[in-house]
């Protein structure tokens, strides 16, 4: 399943249908506020960010996770954070073309697109190592299907 915050994301502009696997995250996240008597919050069960600012920076990481997919597949994650840090440095004259509506085509078209998508909702970080902790906890949380550590210790206890 995609990152919660990008399946709920998707329903919230009435673009994604409600298949199974987001039937799933639904059914889950409201069995878990249940289980705990609503003592968890319900974003928190459902992984969704708890303020205005958590949400830009949920959706600009998600924004980032995806432009680095873009990047070659045979770079390790630490190289492919190296990269991506490269095309933020190299590409923000393009970025600031694009915010004063003057497009152009560009080689990394894409991944400037995300990159340009990502920066409305926060501003990009610029470091590898910003970046890599970024990768790191959108991968982490894509593969245990639960972003919030805290509340899935609550849950279980």
């Amino acid at each position: 399943m995609r990152a919660p915050f990008a399946t709920a994301a998707d329903l919230a502009r009435g673009e994604g249908a409600i298949d199974g696997a987001a039937a799933a995250w639904i059914r889950d996240g409201l069995r878990a506020w249940l289980a705990t008597g609503g003592a968890v919050p319900l974003h928190r069960c459902l992984e969704l960010p708890g303020s205005i600012r958590a949400g830009r920076l949920a959706r600009r990481d998600a924004l980032i996770a995806e432009a680095a997919a873009e990047l070659s597949a045979s770079l390790g994650p630490y190289q492919r954070a190296g990269a991506l840090a490269a095309v933020i440095a190299e590409s923000g004259h393009h970025r600031a073309a694009m915010r004063r509506g003057r497009a152009g085509q560009w080689a990394r078209g894409l991944v400037i697109g995300l990159l340009f998508e990502a920066e409305q909702f926060a501003e990009l970080p610029t470091t590898t190592k910003q970046l890599r902790n970024i990768l790191r906890r959108t991968e982490t949380e894509t593969e245990s299907g639960f972003g919030d550590s805290l509340a899935r210790s609550e849950i279980q206890t």
